[in-house]
C-alpha cells in the first residue's frame, strides 16, 4: 500500500498536478527541490511569483522567451505570457516586457492566439496585446487589429492604427477613408490622415490621395486640417506655396506654425513679405511672434531681433535686390537670441529663454527630488528646493499678461489649474475654471486713448500681482515623494488646448505611469506634437536624461543639464 502511495505521489509531481486544487505548474515546481528543477521550471516559478523582485521576473521572462523561440511550440509560452500580462495586478513594466516576449515567440499559432484574444477584456489588456502584435511579423493578427479601429476607447483605436501602419496593412486604407468620410470619430481624424499617407506612400494611389489631402488642408476641423498640412509640409513642393501663404493667415496658431515650418525652406520673397506681415499681426511677446522672428532670421541671415517694424523697413529697402544666403542654419542651442526691440532680454527658466505667454511648467516632485544639488548656485540645497526657487523667480519675471500653469508629477499627476487660460480667472480673483479662447490669437488694433491705456495697464498690473501671489503660494507647498510618471505628465500638458510652450523638469528615469519605456515615450510625445507644434524645453537635474534631450530636440526646444 505504501509503495502504491509513493508511486502516485511521484506521478503527480512529474505531471505538475500536486499542490493546489487548480493544478498550478508554479505550485508543483515549488514542491520540487531547486536542484531538481529544469531551467524553465525555475524561471516560470520566478516570473509568476508576485513576491519576486521585478528585475528577476523580467530577466526570467526574457530567458523563457529566448528558449521558447528555439523550441517546437513557442505559442505555448506565448499563451502563458499572455495570461500573466492580462492580469490587472501585473506591473506595467513587466507587462511591457511580456508583450515583447510574446513577439519573440511569434509564430502562426502565436498570431492565432493573439487574434482570438485581441478584442476581449479591458482596455489595458487590448493595449498589451496590441504591443505584442506590433512586435510580430505582419500576418493573421492584423485582421483582428483592424477590428479595434471601432473600439470604444480612443487610446485603443490609436494604438491599433499604429500597429496597422507599422505592418503596412493596406486593407486599413479603405476603413480609414470611411472614418474620414463620416467625420464622426474626431479623435481619429488627424491620425487617420497621417496613417493613410504613410500606407499609400508615393505609390500609384498617391496622386488621388494628395488631391484629398489638399481638401483636408483647408478643413474646418482643426486636427484634420493640421494633419493634412503636416503631411504636405514634409515635401518642399513649390506648388504648395499658395496653400501655406494662405494658412499663415489662419486663426489657428498651430496651423500657422506648420505653415512657417514649410515657408522657412521655400527661398521665396513672397514668403518673406508674408511672414513680416504676419509678424506685425502677432501679439508682442507671443510664441508665434517669436517664431516669425526666428524664421525670418533663418531665411535671410539678418539679426534684426523681435521688432516687426524693423523687419518691414529693412524689407522695403532691399526687396528688389535681395538674394537668399546660401546657408543660414538654425540657431545653435543655448545661443543668445538677438535682443528684443524693447531692449530687454527674455526671462529664463534654468537658463532657457521663455518666448511665450501661454506656458506650462511640468515639475518632477518624486522622492528623489529631495537629493542635494551638486555644482550649481544651489549647491547643498535639495533639488526640490532649487526647483521651487526657480519657479518663483520665473513667475516674477514673466511679462505682463502672461498666462501659465504648473503641473507637478510623481506617481500621480496634479495640475494647479485646469489649463493656462484659467490663470486669467485666478488673476481676476476667481479660482480658475473653464475659459475659451485661442492660445495665440491675432493682435487687435488698439483704439484706446492714453488715459484708458493707463487704467488698463494698472488693472493688468494688479491682476498679474494676484496671479503671481497665488502661484507662489502653490509652488511653496510642493513637496517631493513617490515615483516618476513622465508619460502621464506629458499627456496632461498636451491635454491643455491653449498651451503653446512646455518647460519640463525631472531628475529621474520613468518608473511608473501608462508607459515607462523611454523610446516609447519619445515616440508618443513626438506623435502628439506632430499637429500641435508645441515648443518643449527640458531640464534634467542630477543625472543626464537622454529621453528629455530627445524630446526637446524633436520639438525644436532646448535641453539643459544641472548636476
Amino acid at each position: 500500500m505504501m509503495r502504491i502511495l509513493a508511486a502516485t505521489l511521484l506521478s503527480a509531481l512529474a505531471l505538475g498536478t500536486l499542490g493546489t486544487a487548480s493544478g498550478s505548474p508554479t505550485a508543483a515546481a515549488a514542491a520540487v527541490p531547486a536542484t531538481q528543477q529544469s531551467p524553465d521550471q525555475r524561471d516560470w516559478e520566478t516570473l509568476e511569483s508576485s513576491s519576486a523582485p521585478l528585475q528577476a521576473r523580467a530577466d526570467a521572462a526574457k530567458l523563457l522567451a529566448a528558449r521558447a523561440k528555439k523550441g517546437p511550440e513557442p505559442a505555448k509560452a506565448a499563451a502563458r505570457f499572455d495570461a500573466l500580462g492580462a492580469k490587472f495586478a501585473t506591473d506595467a513594466q513587466l507587462r511591457r516586457i511580456l508583450a515583447e516576449c510574446i513577439a519573440t515567440c511569434d509564430s502562426p499559432d502565436t498570431q492565432k492566439m493573439l487574434a482570438r484574444s485581441m478584442g476581449s477584456g479591458q482596455s489595458f489588456e487590448k493595449l498589451f496585446r496590441l504591443r505584442a502584435a506590433r512586435g510580430c511579423a505582419p500576418g493573421v493578427v492584423d485582421e483582428a487589429v483592424l477590428k479595434l479601429l471601432a473600439d470604444k476607447d480612443g487610446a485603443v483605436r490609436r494604438e491599433a492604427l499604429d500597429v496597422l501602419v507599422h505592418h503596412k496593412h493596406m486593407p486599413a486604407v479603405k476603413v480609414l477613408e470611411s472614418v474620414l468620410k463620416s467625420g464622426k470619430d474626431e479623435a481619429l481624424l488627424g491620425p487617420a490622415i497621417d496613417a493613410v499617407s504613410q500606407l499609400v506612400g508615393q505609390g500609384e494611389g498617391w496622386s488621388a490621395w494628395e488631391t484629398q489631402l489638399l481638401g483636408h488642408a483647408r478643413a474646418t476641423h482643426d486636427e484634420m486640417r493640421r494633419a493634412a498640412l503636416s503631411v504636405l509640409a514634409r515635401a518642399q513642393d513649390p506648388a504648395r506655396l499658395e496653400l501655406f501663404l494662405d494658412t499663415l493667415k489662419h486663426d489657428d496658431w498651430s496651423s500657422r506654425a506648420i505653415a512657417l515650418s514649410w515657408l522657412v525652406r521655400s527661398n521665396s520673397k513672397e514668403a518673406v513679405a508674408a511672414i513680416i506681415e504676419r509678424f506685425q499681426a502677432e501679439p508682442p511677446g507671443s510664441r508665434l511672434a517669436a517664431d516669425c522672428g526666428d524664421t525670418l532670421r533663418k531665411m535671410t541671415g539678418q539679426p534684426l531681433g523681435d521688432d516687426p517694424q524693423a523687419w518691414a523697413t529693412w524689407w522695403g529697402n532691399v526687396r528688389a535686390t535681395f538674394e537668399f544666403p546660401k546657408a543660414t542654419g538654425p540657431r545653435t542651442p543655448g545661443a543668445k537670441r538677438p535682443v528684443a526691440h524693447s531692449g530687454t532680454e527674455a526671462p529664463q527658466f534654468y537658463g532657457i529663454e521663455i518666448r511665450s505667454k501661454r506656458v506650462v511648467f511640468v515639475i518632477d516632485v518624486s522622492g528623489s527630488m529631495e537629493a542635494s544639488m551638486g555644482g550649481s548656485e544651489y549647491q547643498g540645497a535639495s533639488r526640490m528646493e532649487a526647483a521651487r526657487r526657480e519657479l518663483v523667480k520665473i513667475i516674477e519675471a514673466l511679462p505682463p499678461g502672461s498666462l501659465f500653469n504648473i503641473i507637478s508629477f510623481s506617481d500621480a499627476v496634479v495640475p494647479w489649474l485646469d489649463h493656462v487660460e484659467a490663470a486669467a480667472d485666478v488673476a481676476s480673483g476667481g479660482k480658475g475654471g473653464a475659459r475659451k479662447g485661442p492660445s495665440t490669437g491675432p493682435k487687435k488694433e488698439d483704439t484706446r486713448d492714453e488715459k484708458a491705456k493707463a487704467r488698463d495697464a494698472q488693472k493688468q498690473k494688479e491682476a498679474d500681482e494676484l496671479l503671481r501671489k497665488k502661484a507662489t503660494e502653490y509652488v511653496n507647498r510642493l513637496n517631493a515623494r513617490g515615483g516618476t510618471n513622465i508619460h502621464d505628465a506629458f499627456e496632461a500638458a498636451f491635454e491643455d488646448p491653449y498651451v503653446d510652450t512646455i518647460f519640463f523638469l525631472s531628475d529621474g528615469i520613468p518608473s511608473t505611469g501608462k508607459e515607462v519605456d523611454p523610446v516609447a515615450i519619445r515616440d508618443v510625445v513626438k506623435r502628439w506634437n506632430e499637429t500641435r507644434r508645441l515648443k518643449i524645453n527640458c531640464v534634467a537635474i542630477g543625472i543626464e536624461l537622454p529621453l528629455l534631450s530627445w524630446i526637446a530636440e524633436d520639438a525644436g526646444g532646448e535641453y539643459k543639464f544641472f548636476p
